[in-house]
């Protein structure tokens, strides 16, 4: 909720590098100009600056690197097993640069 009592839309983000759209989003969020929270941030690389950002903030993360999971399912799986914990209305691909497959309760 936000001070005029409106539900704020829970994103996910998923990034591979800086976070530079990440803190974009939380910018727009600490101005009052974007009525969201940032729920949880998946990275696919351990290196990834976002997590920095995520971590400054008191956002749960994860890295989820793709290379360890032999297929683009059981990768996809892993990343939204963690953001469902999570429960956001939205995920955001900000800058992510793999493949992943979008489970049908992601879908519309």
């Amino acid at each position: 909720m936000n001070t005029s009592g409106e539900r704020r839309i829970r994103l996910a983000v998923l990034l591979s590098g800086s976070g530079t759209t990440l803190e974009n989003i939380f910018e727009r969020i600490e101005r009052g100009e974007l009525g969201a929270e940032v729920a949880a941030v998946v990275s696919s690389r351990r290196d990834a600056y976002g997590l920095v950002r995520a971590a400054k903030r008191g956002v749960p993360s994860e890295v989820v690197p793709g290379k360890k999971f032999a297929t683009v399912e059981e990768f996809s799986g892993r990343i939204f097993d963690f953001v469902r914990r999570h429960r956001p209305d939205l995920v955001c691909l900000a800058g992510f640069m793999c493949l992943i497959k979008v489970p049908e309760d992601f879908r519309w």
